[in-house]
């Protein structure tokens, strides 16, 4: 009896062909003589033979030495620069030779080369855009310290000076009166001893909220230091004085110990004011202090309570 083992060449060629459409790669088998045993094209099969093909036909000797180590070749062939690769399959007694041509190859690696390229620039734009975003964001905090109270958030006192230096010129220019409102919370001490610092920071975080929904935008909110504050503010004398009276009934009617227990310290917070106008020939000290000597008179008087510079018998000359 013969058992016999085949296979068909058909479905080796339709593999052959099915691998080409995939990597792009003219794929064949030639015997030990040069002739081609399958291809894609049936019609080539056992009829070209590489020793008589264009280009491959120069170096189709040193083909058919390659063995089971794979060898690499190149020729040029009606202009095209073609790489092969071939290598010896014992199983067929056949060489498989496999075609690439180079421009197609570089189009690729080009096409690829490009897509990295631009996906390389918005990778790029990409960070360059955050890096930005994250040194104004920076930028922006450090400004922030820079000119408030890191604890309350109102103004510190080197951003009261860029006001009041604002505030001056717009005087010396339009003529327009500006005023100090000095105040400070009264008994701050005794809350601070009585009910922990923790209360006490809340209670000045609380102040300015409430003192800021009093004031203008254009007015300017400053930690003066401690329980102390001061609001600078594009006003008259008379209008100074309501904007005191307005802080200091929002801050009385809000109970703002609510949450702790009270002991001496009272339930309501209450504040002192002292209001001074700009006097047109005078410093930024001396407008100041006429406000401190102001709020040391509420104090004087018995706290809670606001004082002008009119009860210095300080009235501003213009």
């Amino acid at each position: 009896g013969v058992t016999g083992v085949g296979l068909n060449l058909q479905t080796v060629s339709d593999l052959l062909a099915s691998y080409q459409k995939r990597y792009d790669r003219n794929i064949y088998l030639v015997d030990r003589n040069g002739l081609v045993k399958v291809h894609k094209d049936n019609s080539r099969v056992d009829r070209d033979n590489i020793f008589k093909q264009e280009g491959i036909s120069a170096i189709a000797g040193e083909v058919l030495k390659v063995g089971k180590e794979s060898g690499f070749f190149d020729y040029t062939e009606g202009g095209r620069h073609i790489l092969l690769t071939a290598r010896f399959i014992p199983e067929f007694n056949w060489y498989l030779l496999v075609e690439q041509d180079e421009s197609e190859a570089l189009k690729g690696i080009t096409s690829n080369f490009i897509r990295n390229l631009l996906f390389g620039a918005v990778v790029i734009l990409i960070i360059v855009a955050i890096n930005i975003l994250t040194v104004n964001r920076f930028q922006g905090e450090l400004e922030r310290l820079a000119t408030t109270d890191k604890l309350t958030g109102a103004s510190n006192r080197r951003e009261f000076d860029r006001g009041f230096e604002q505030a001056l010129y717009l005087h010396r220019r339009q003529q327009g009166p500006f005023a100090v409102v000095l105040f400070d919370i009264d008994s701050f001490k005794r809350v601070n001893d009585e009910l922990g610092h923790l209360v006490g920071d809340r209670i000045l975080k609380e102040v300015v909220a409430l003192t800021t929904s009093c004031i203008r935008k254009n007015d300017m909110l400053v930690r003066w230091g401690g329980d102390e504050f001061i609001v600078l503010t594009q006003s008259d004398l008379d209008h100074a004085l309501g904007i005191a009276q307005r802080i200091s009934e929002v801050v009385q009617q809000t109970d703002l110990l609510a949450q702790e227990a009270q002991g001496s310290a009272g339930r309501f917070i209450h504040l002192s004011f002292g209001v001074a106008q700009f006097s047109g020939d005078e410093t930024m000290d001396s407008l100041v202090m006429r406000a401190d000597a102001a709020l040391y008179l509420a104090k004087a008087r018995g706290r809670n309570r606001i004082v002008s510079e009119r009860e210095l018998g300080m009235e501003p000359t213009a």
